[in-house]
């Protein structure tokens, strides 16, 4: 399972606005996501989402947060990614501000695809020059270039 296999470059936000709540990232993000996939419920999404949070910060350190939620009418992954070039506090478990938010999108009843995925992205993005790339980044193709190349080179 490749992460690179799920990205498109209709799902990659190279210049997210910051916002003043991690609410209003989701909402920009789940419109992304539902641009990619009419299916995606916007509002059943975001209460998953929150939910998550509610149950403690997405927020994993290192200017990444990986929110995520199973949703029942999901049929495959959806990935979105988002770089906001300037950060914004996200409640990280470190305090440093959000950079990265990759929010993730599962078929609800596939926990084993929801955890293999998610180890996935977070082994790649606990690469420093992984994310140092992403984070300057200046298009959708290249941040999936980066994700493909560094898979490639990790994960064979």
């Amino acid at each position: 399972m490749k992460i690179s296999d799920y990205l498109t470059r209709d799902l990659v936000e190279i210049d997210l606005k910051s916002a003043a709540s991690k609410t209003e990232i989701f909402m920009q993000l789940l419109k992304t996501a539902h641009s990619h996939n009419k299916i995606i419920d916007k509002k059943i999404a975001l209460e998953g989402l929150l939910e998550r949070e509610r149950l403690g910060s997405t927020g994993v350190g290192k200017e990444i947060a990986i929110p995520h939620t199973g949703i029942a009418d999901c049929k495959t992954i959806i990935p979105v990614i988002g770089i906001i070039k300037n950060g914004m506090a996200f409640e990280s478990i470190d305090d440093i501000p959000v950079k990265i938010v990759f929010m993730i999108l599962f078929p609800e009843n596939d926990v084993t695809l929801q955890l293999r995925f998610l180890a996935r992205v977070s082994r790649l993005l606990r690469k420093e020059e992984l994310r140092k790339e992403l984070i300057k980044s200046d298009s959708p193709e290249r941040i999936i270039e980066i994700f493909r190349s560094y898979e490639d080179k990790h994960f064979g």
